[in-house]
């Protein structure tokens, strides 16, 4: 569909919908809407019911996408960014295609250099589990065949090579730098994450070890929350700049 293609384009999308109301409704709804603005306790969630409580059975009248152009120098200051060895978290509201697409439009990620962990949607807490789990054995698993701890005979050929170029060894350093792993995740994830503390730190100890990082479709709040785990864990004040 149309949402679906745009999503993968990098686009940004506007859903277009109508819904025919009475006056005795409309009424009502604004009459809701004043008492919640006016309300000092739980404002935004009395917002939010009222509005999921209108809109709904809406009938669609089209969509649209948008290319959202990246601001001037953003790709080359990302790759500075990585090549000093700092790390990139990008929390945003996009879904999980859109989000993508951007992220390698701006260099957050690449498929040259990056191992690509993906976190699938619609997951329960074990199934996430084991997800983290089996991604975190995937990350090692890399790790090891990079460094040749997976067969001993190449190490030991290796050790025994005395004839190894000062190059071939520099080329070989040079070789393990560039690969990087990014972490992708969709805020259903996260919000599981959140309210268990085992799988924050299993989330916390694979997305620390990686050099990029994205969360998708995510709200304020959990923008908020990613922060404060992060300084939990790391006793350590984060820096965040949401748009």
């Amino acid at each position: 569909n149309s949402v679906e293609s745009y999503s993968k384009e990098g686009l940004r999308i506007l859903v277009v919908s109508y819904k025919k109301i009475s006056s005795k409704e409309l009424n009502l709804y604004q009459k809701e809407y004043l008492h919640a603005c006016k309300s000092t306790y739980n404002k935004k969630e009395k917002l939010d019911n009222l509005a999921n409580k209108i809109e709904n059975n809406l009938i669609l009248l089209g969509v649209t996408g948008i290319q959202d152009e990246l601001q001037d120098d953003v790709y080359e200051t990302l790759q500075d960014f990585s090549q000093a060895g700092i790390k990139l978290w990008v929390l945003t509201g996009d879904k999980k295609n859109t989000a993508k697409s951007i992220a390698f439009s701006c260099g957050l990620i690449d498929d040259k250099n990056f191992n690509i962990l993906e976190i699938e949607e619609g997951m329960n807490k074990i199934g996430l589990e084991s997800r983290l789990n089996e991604l975190a054995e995937k990350f090692n698993n890399i790790i090891d065949n990079i460094n040749g701890k997976t067969n001993p005979n190449k190490r030991k050929k290796d050790k025994n090579n005395n004839n190894k170029s000062q190059n071939d060894i520099i080329n070989n350093k040079k070789e393990k730098s560039k690969t990087k792993f990014a972490l992708i995740i969709s805020s259903n994830e996260l919000n599981i994450i959140s309210l268990n503390y085992e799988l924050e730190i299993l989330f916390y100890e694979l997305a620390s070890r990686c050099n990029s990082v994205l969360c998708c479709r995510v709200s304020p709040i959990q923008k908020a929350k990613m922060v404060h785990l992060i300084q939990r864990f790391t006793k350590k004040i984060g820096r965040a700049s949401c748009r």
